[in-house]
């Protein structure tokens, strides 16, 4: 049936096709037709387009959407929103999808704050809500892309998210011997100078529960990158802190 499709259902296969009439009978019909405002009915019409992109890996950034269905970028993003909040997405997680906008996150050592451009507005809800419930804060900022937030506060949120590491408290016996190994694996590489030394120094004599924190605040970029260099993270996530450890 699809070859006989043109325009924009031209690449849908029929399953696809079935799946999206099938959805709006659902909402339409049984005793509720007419009922249906017509910003309900765009966001049920937009979920159907936006999880066709995502499960056939296709582009959805606000510009492309906004380009293919004729709306404004601000308004792709509402309703990306929108969608999520009444249609959630079944393999959606915040969790992961922030995890690959970390490996371009940037440092501004002069303000002393992480920043992350994070794409997708669902993702930035929930991480905002992520450092809201801590009692944490991010700066604001007028991109809305743009998140912002202090390198000790990063560094906690990325072990709570991502490493078996506890933020405070005692080490289990492998944890530490993994932070021991890594320690003086890090000591030995290229960028280890005279002040890394230092900072080694003192998260060897103090351990690194006593002082990562006090560390990181002095807000130097050896410091951040000495801090992460220690923590082992999953498998999935270290290649990610990796590079960004690199560019710092």
């Amino acid at each position: 049936m699809t070859e006989n499709i043109k325009g924009i259902l031209h690449d849908w296969t029929d399953t696809e096709i079935a799946d999206s009439f099938q959805k709006i009978a659902e909402v339409c019909y049984e005793k509720n037709f007419g009922r249906l405002s017509k910003s309900d009915m765009e966001v049920l019409l937009f979920s159907i387009y936006l999880e066709h992109c995502l499960r056939n890996r296709m582009t959805y950034d606000d510009y492309t959407l906004a380009i293919q269905l004729g709306i404004p970028e601000t308004r792709v993003r509402n309703l990306k929103v929108k969608k999520e909040l009444q249609y959630p997405y079944s393999e959606y997680n915040w969790k992961k999808a922030f995890v690959e906008r970390i490996q371009y996150a940037k440092y501004d050592d002069k303000k002393a704050l992480v920043k992350v451009n994070i794409l997708d507005p669902n993702v930035r809800r929930d991480v905002e809500h992520y450092i809201d419930s801590r009692n944490w804060y991010s700066e604001y900022q007028l991109n809305s892309k743009l998140l912002q937030m202090r390198a000790d506060q990063f560094i906690e949120m990325c072990m709570q998210l991502y490493s078996s590491v506890p933020v405070d408290g005692e080490l289990d016996i492998e944890t530490m011997k993994q932070i021991e190994e890594r320690l003086k694996t890090t000591q030995a590489s290229n960028w280890a100078k005279e002040s890394a030394s230092d900072i080694f120094a003192r998260i060897n004599k103090e351990g690194f529960q006593n002082c990562w924190k006090e560390v990181v605040k002095s807000g130097s970029k050896l410091a951040i990158k000495a801090v992460l260099s220690l923590i082992p993270f999953g498998s999935e996530f270290q290649d990610v802190i990796d590079y960004f450890i690199q560019k710092l």
